[in-house]
Parts: structure tokens; C-alpha cells; sequence
């Protein structure tokens, strides 16, 4: 083959000057008209003199393997291909399901705001103050696309000490906009005494909205003549800070429990499947776990997640989060 021609020459003359094995691949047109792929391996053989006076070696026809090999590199960039498309699907859903919630108080403020102003019945400083609320939802959205990109694709977290109480208290004010949280009695019992720990606000705020906002749609589905409630709870045991979401729902059935924290797997009609996976992602991304208790004293479900007061950086926990 005339592009080859070169290449086998030169392989043959360095063999014969330097006196080292032949190790040579080639293309040729064989007796059909037809490319094959020949390997050529060989060695130069010296008189006694040193002096060359002949090659020996064998050639043999590895088109099919030739063949093989390039029907696996399509095969690869067609995998390649659709991994690239996954990981783009799981990160444009995964922005979904977290940008819903700051974008859903946004209405819920701007909302209020514009009912007030049509009925003229509104004072300038609350409204002033719903719509600070509103641009301080505006840039969480943006910090959590921010965020959310480096978690994803960097696997870095931003930390601060913060008191985990205030995180929860925010994050049930954010809460208390939606009509749907109005209806359930939401019930804080949070240790005073709690240590501040070392987090990223941004993350643990929405595992804990995504919990809220777990139990609160929880709670409209069950049929009990009690009234629909949900605590939240935090506790410190041994090195770590704990964070329990309890309702009085329908609760998770044991046989699915162990599922729920699979993406895209989810027991609601609309839902996305993605909010309890990105917690835990999260919360091991922190060097903590989040579970699902059994036995709630409600009957409904009840969620824990305990984060280690002492961040240990190592390359195992790295791993978790890369």
C-alpha cells in the first residue's frame, strides 16, 4: 500500500543497521483488489563475522483483528457519546429539582406582593421586606447553579461554621410561604446547646427542603382524622449533629425503602426521583449519612441525617464527593 511503503522500509533499515528485532505492521492490496493488514516480525542473522546476511522471521494476515479494533473505537465513541448525554440529563435534572424550590418562593413572595398592591391593603415596609426575601431567593438560585456545577463536576463544597438550628429555622421561614406548608403543623425542637459545625449552607439548606418538602406532600396524602404535623429535630450524639424530619403520613413501605434513595425512582405521580438520591449524595459528600428510620413514633415516615462534627479530609472521603 503506497502510504505504508515508507514505513516498512524504514522499519526493515533500522533492523538492518541496528541489528534489532522487526517488529512492523502494514496494509496491502492482496491478490482480490482487496486492503488487508499484515504484522511482519523478523530478525536479522549474522555470520560469525558480525556481518548480516539474512532476515528471518514470519508475516501473517490480522485484518479481522484490525477489523475488531475498529469496530470497538466506534463503539467506545458511541458509548462515550451516550455517557456524555446521561451525565448531561442527570445534571439538567438535578437543577430542576433544586432550582424548583427558590424559584417556587420567588413566586410565592412576588405573588403576595402584587395581591397586596391590587387591593391597596399593604404597608411599604412589608413589602419591602418580602421583597428583600425575594432577591435573597433570586441569588440562592444563582449560588445553587454555581455550586451545584462545581459539586457535580469538581466535587468541591464551600465551607463555613455555622449553627445548624439557624439553617433549619430559614429554611421552615422559606416554608411557611408556600400554601401547601400552611396547612400542616410544622414543629421545631432544636437543642440550644449545639455546636456550630463546618458546612456548605447552601447544600445542607436544600437537603433540608427537600426532607420539608418530602413530609408536607406526605402529609397531604394520608387519610388520618389527626392533624397533619411534621417535626424537626436536631440532636448531638457522640461526634456528630443529627437532624431528624418526622410526619404523620402514610409512612414508606418496608419492602421499598431501601429504593428510595435510588435516582429516578420515585412512589409520586409527578416527581422526578432525584431529591432523596441528591440529598444523600450530599450529606455522604459531608462526610455523614442520611436514613430512613424504622419505627417512627408517628407512623409516618422519619428521616435522620448526621453530619461529623470534625471534618477529616482524606482521599477516601474525597472519593465520596469526586
Amino acid at each position: 500500500y503506497p502510504a505504508d511503503q515508507d514505513i516498512l522500509r524504514k522499519a526493515m533499515l533500522e533492523a538492518y543497521q541496528e541489528n534489532k528485532p522487526l517488529d512492523v505492521e502494514y496494509r496491502l492490496h492482496w491478490l482480490d483488489g482487496k486492503l488487508r493488514y499484515i504484522a511482519m516480525r523478523g530478525k536479522i542473522i549474522e555470520n560469525r563475522q558480525g556481518n548480516p546476511i539474512h532476515m528471518v522471521g514470519v508475516c501473517w494476515d490480522i485484518t479481522h483483528r484490525k477489523e475488531l479494533e475498529k469496530a470497538l473505537q466506534e463503539q467506545q465513541v458511541s458509548l462515550a457519546h451516550v455517557a456524555r448525554l446521561n451525565a448531561m440529563g442527570e445534571l439538567a435534572s438535578t437543577l430542576a429539582h433544586e432550582l424548583n424550590q427558590p424559584l417556587t418562593a420567588i413566586t410565592n413572595f412576588t405573588n403576595g406582593c402584587l395581591l397586596r398592591l391590587k387591593n391597596g391593603n399593604f404597608r411599604v415596609e412589608e413589602l419591602v421586606t418580602v421583597l428583600e426575601k425575594t432577591v435573597a431567593q433570586s441569588t440562592r438560585a444563582g449560588a445553587i447553579i454555581h455550586r451545584m456545577k462545581n459539586f457535580i463536576r469538581k466535587g468541591e463544597l464551600y465551607y463555613e461554621t455555622i449553627d445548624l438550628n439557624s439553617i433549619i429555622q430559614e429554611t421552615v421561614t422559606i416554608m411557611r410561604y408556600d400554601p401547601a406548608a400552611n396547612a400542616v403543623n410544622i414543629q421545631l425542637d432544636l437543642t440550644s446547646s449545639l455546636p456550630k459545625i463546618e458546612i456548605d449552607k447552601i447544600q445542607i439548606g436544600q437537603v433540608v427542603l427537600n426532607l420539608l418538602r418530602n413530609a408536607i406532600e406526605a402529609t397531604h396524602q394520608q387519610t388520618l382524622t389527626n392533624e397533619p404535623y411534621i417535626i424537626i429535630k436536631t440532636l448531638q450524639q457522640n461526634n456528630e449533629i443529627c437532624v431528624d424530619v418526622i410526619d404523620n403520613g402514610p409512612g414508606c413501605p418496608a419492602d421499598l425503602s431501601q429504593q428510595l434513595f435510588t435516582p429516578y425512582f420515585t412512589t409520586k405521580k409527578t416527581g422526578m426521583g432525584m431529591g432523596l438520591a441528591i440529598c444523600r449524595t450530599i450529606i455522604e459528600a459531608h462526610h455523614g449519612y442520611l436514613t430512613l428510620l424504622p419505627d417512627s413514633p408517628s407512623g409516618g415516615a422519619w428521616f435522620r441525617f448526621c453530619l461529623p462534627l470534625e471534618r477529616e479530609i482524606n482521599a477516601a472521603a474525597k472519593q465520596l464527593v469526586d
